[in-house]
């Protein structure tokens, strides 16, 4: 499939291993839906994983009427031992649901704007040594190190726009490929914020989060993949997860290409 964004998606790889690396964010963004509905009775269900193995996206969107649609995201980090602890800061649970209105154009142009609500917890640990230099990972052998945990539990309003186009590809009417952009924002809320002595620290921020995404193959089933940012803005910000890639398979039903 040929597109201008692959090497866009390259690239975000490249960074997102680096960026990965260098920080430990607080709040990890999920996945921005773009289903780029079409026409009443449409459903799409996907599942996609994070490159980093931070975690897992399943969404779904559904149609009822002609130019409205309901949407619904559930992201997830294991809290199990078998996440290391170099990535134990990465451990959330969040769940959304959303609703707004679509359009397309004759020329497989397709535009959604919707808005929506959603309810989180994150976890972030580190140690720290007698120095007071503090680091992720598990402690090294024969040093006294602490261990610090903080827990929070947030709530995400955001307004969001997909853009997107739908090519058929020549000489098929079963095999597509769609590719486009889309802009979150929002207002991200602490409801309660732990800091490393137990106390409660609330806070709140703006944020912006930018995504592309390409997906092709079947009109029932695609591979599909998704690089965005999210940019904490304003007062009271905090690590979050700068660049990611998430890759998955697409379902569809119920679409009149």
């Amino acid at each position: 499939m040929r597109t201008y964004l692959l090497p866009l998606l390259l690239i975000a790889i490249a960074l997102g291993f680096m960026l990965q690396a260098a920080c430990a964010p607080l709040y990890i963004p999920p996945k921005v839906q773009a289903p780029l509905l079409s026409n009443a009775g449409e459903v799409h269900v996907a599942a996609d994983a994070d490159i980093g193995r931070q975690g897992y996206d399943a969404q779904v969107a559904w149609s009822p009427y002609n130019h409205f649609g309901l949407y619904g995201d559930f992201s997830i980090a294991p809290r199990e031992s078998r996440l290391p602890d170099r990535e134990a800061h990465l451990r959330h649970t969040y769940g959304e649901g959303a609703a707004g209105w679509y359009t397309r154009t004759d020329e497989g142009t397709r535009v959604e704007l919707l808005g929506g609500i959603g309810l989180g917890t994150t976890t972030n640990l580190w140690y720290q040594d007698r120095g007071g230099n503090s680091y992720y990972g598990s402690p090294t052998t024969g040093t006294d190190s602490q261990l610090h945990v903080i827990r929070g539990t947030y709530k995400r309003y955001f307004l969001q726009a997909n853009w997107g186009r739908t090519r058929p590809v020549p000489d098929t009417v079963t095999t597509f490929s769609e590719k486009g952009f889309t802009m979150r924002a929002g207002w991200l809320q602490f409801i309660h914020l732990s800091d490393i002595n137990g106390n409660d620290v609330p806070r709140s921020t703006f944020f912006l989060e930018p995504a592309m995404f390409i997906r092709g193959g079947s009109r029932l089933v695609q591979v599909e993949a998704q690089a965005g940012s999210s940019l904490v803005l304003g007062q009271g910000r905090y690590d979050s997860y700068t660049l990611y890639l998430r890759l998955g398979i697409h379902f569809m039903f119920g679409r009149g290409l």
